[in-house]
């Protein structure tokens, strides 16, 4: 994983949510500046690999994540925001 990842510890521009998490089959993408944004949304394993990319249609005030591709596990997401880091945190799929 890339180390600047790990280092933004508390360095969240916005309040990220998923709700449900964990989660088994989908879970909804929220933040709390609303709609109109492009946010890429990035997921790492915990060997730091990246195992899904997406991007969130700036229409979108919340987005259904499907787990496609995502086995049972945790793992380390990143969201940016036009291209900017805009938050990370943790989420578990079961």
């Amino acid at each position: 994983m890339p180390a600047d990842i790990l280092e933004k510890n508390n360095l969240n521009r916005g309040n990220i949510e998923f709700y449900p998490n964990p989660f088994s089959f989908s879970t909804k993408f929220r933040t709390n500046d609303g709609h109109g944004r492009n946010y890429q949304l990035t997921f790492y394993d915990l060997l730091g690999r990246k195992v899904k990319n997406m991007q969130i249609p700036s229409s979108d005030s919340e987005h259904t994540i499907y787990r496609d591709g995502l086995g049972n596990g945790m793992y380390i997401y990143e969201v940016k925001e036009n291209g900017s880091y805009f938050g990370k945190g943790k989420i578990i799929i079961n």
